[in-house]
């Protein structure tokens, strides 16, 4: 199978996950996003029409793969740190095992690709850097919080105002999650967008 069909499979192999992942959150099924960020990962990463996307990064340099996926591996780890541990923002009540704790880390990196290609397809449609990145986090929170809205996979403790059952803090951490991910392509390894024809 040559890689641009292995791509297309790998799009409707995210679109069966993320379908059947959404289906549990809304029946209430915990954990349901495990598998979701890895189909949502798939599903923009083939929409950003990217030549440099990560999938095709884990194609052709396993290398750079696996560094990109430690330090998204880091920040992961680091957000959810200083998220829960410093600022006690939220709580994830399902994950109480040291088993939960580590898969939670170790699937991180896949949203964090997610955000960097949801923001590439975003920026493809509008052509303009800021109105993609407030489409993107737009499109993040309806994803992964309507979702959380059913299944209660993670709460928010602050105290802050909220705007439709989230806290502001949050929704302005959104920002964040999907600039840190294009920052560390763009200027830590310089990784270019660079469209298919």
């Amino acid at each position: 199978m040559n890689k641009k069909t292995l791509h297309k499979t790998m799009f409707v192999v995210g679109l069966v996950i993320t379908f059947l992942s959404l289906i549990a959150a809304f029946l209430g099924i915990n954990n349901w996003y495990f598998p979701a960020v890895i189909g949502v990962w798939f599903i923009f990463d083939y929409l950003s029409l990217n030549k440099n996307s990560t999938f095709r990064i884990f194609l052709e340099d396993k290398k750079q793969f696996f560094n990109l996926y430690l330090i998204m591996l880091f920040l992961g780890g680091s957000i959810e740190f200083i998220g829960r541990e410093v600022l006690d923002w939220w709580v994830y009540p399902h994950i109480n095992s040291i088993l939960g704790e580590i898969l939670l880390l170790l699937f991180y990196p896949f949203i964090l690709f997610s955000f960097r290609e949801m923001f590439i397809t975003m920026n493809n449609f509008m052509h303009n850097k800021n109105t993609a990145f407030l489409l993107s986090t737009i499109l993040g929170i309806i994803i992964w919080e309507i979702p959380n809205l059913y299944s209660v996979d993670w709460i928010y403790l602050s105290n802050y105002t909220r705007i439709l059952t989230l806290p502001i803090n949050i929704i302005v951490s959104w920002v964040f999650l999907i600039l840190l991910p294009v920052y560390v392509y763009n200027d830590i390894f310089k990784i270019k967008t660079r469209k298919v024809k």
